[in-house]
């Protein structure tokens, strides 16, 4: 009788079909996609420059300019931005071997646009212009990133990058989007986003219902167990409250 959905709002709506229909346009916007690197290293990656948290690199002093202007057969050049991390220095299970075994990634946002032309293709067997694109910017992505790292580049072991393709593929994001909707102001009054939606016992959880990130996640999740159970879900809310108080 209650289902909660956190797949996105968009997504939601693709489910449930007519009776979600969006009351604003800000509902189907999907958010900014992402190329994403993967890396392997087989080195000491802590004491080569990698760390345990996370950093934003900023290319550009211009504010306005968020996303990797690339198209295919022109040169890709710098993106404005990187999120690097290294999520085997911040695994405490995480056994590198004896031969110092380590991962790595760098995250950039581009547009949906350039990637569409292959919309409807296979995953693993996309045209070769597609995997033309992707080589030019693996290069251009990996040079930059060791700008920041220069003592991992004789270290690096593997590399393989995804597309909003990719994401699209395993996640189901529209567009290949990263955060789910954009967080334009008018997704925020728009009333098919509130945790009750319009459809008897569907609630609507996770960034969509809030905002995106993992705070987003956890709060849209909060939010909709208050709306499935007002008195139950406000009580676990100021459980939760008081335990961090003390």
């Amino acid at each position: 009788p209650i289902v909660v959905s956190a797949a996105g709002g968009i997504e939601t709506a693709r489910l449930v079909g007519d009776d979600l229909e969006p009351e604003e346009p800000g509902y189907t916007t999907p958010g900014p996609a992402h190329v994403s690197l993967y890396l392997g290293f087989r080195a000491d990656v802590e004491n080569l420059g990698g760390t345990r948290y996370c950093q934003w690199f900023y290319e550009t002093w211009d504010s306005e300019v968020d996303v990797w202007d690339v198209s295919p057969g022109r040169d890709p050049g710098r993106a404005a931005v990187l999120f690097c991390s290294f999520p085997s220095i911040k695994d405490p299970a995480h056994d590198p071997g004896p031969e110092l075994r380590h991962t790595g990634e760098a995250i950039t946002f581009v547009p949906w646009e350039p990637f569409a032309r292959w919309q409807g293709t296979r995953w693993g067997r996309r045209p070769d212009g597609y995997e033309a694109f992707k080589e030019e910017l693996t290069d251009a992505l990996l040079g930059q990133y060791l700008e920041h790292y220069p003592r991992l580049a004789p270290h690096v072991d593997h590399v393989e990058l995804s597309t909003p393709l990719s994401t699209q593929h395993f996640a189901r994001s529209a567009q290949g989007s990263i955060y789910g909707l954009a967080t334009e102001p008018r997704r925020f009054f728009d009333p098919g986003l509130l945790p009750r939606s319009r459809v008897k016992g569907l609630y609507v959880g996770g960034v969509d219902a809030s905002t995106p990130g993992i705070a987003g996640g956890l709060s849209g999740g909060v939010m909709a167990a208050v709306a499935v159970e007002p008195l139950r879900g406000t009580r676990f809310v100021r459980s939760l409250m008081r335990a961090g108080a003390g």
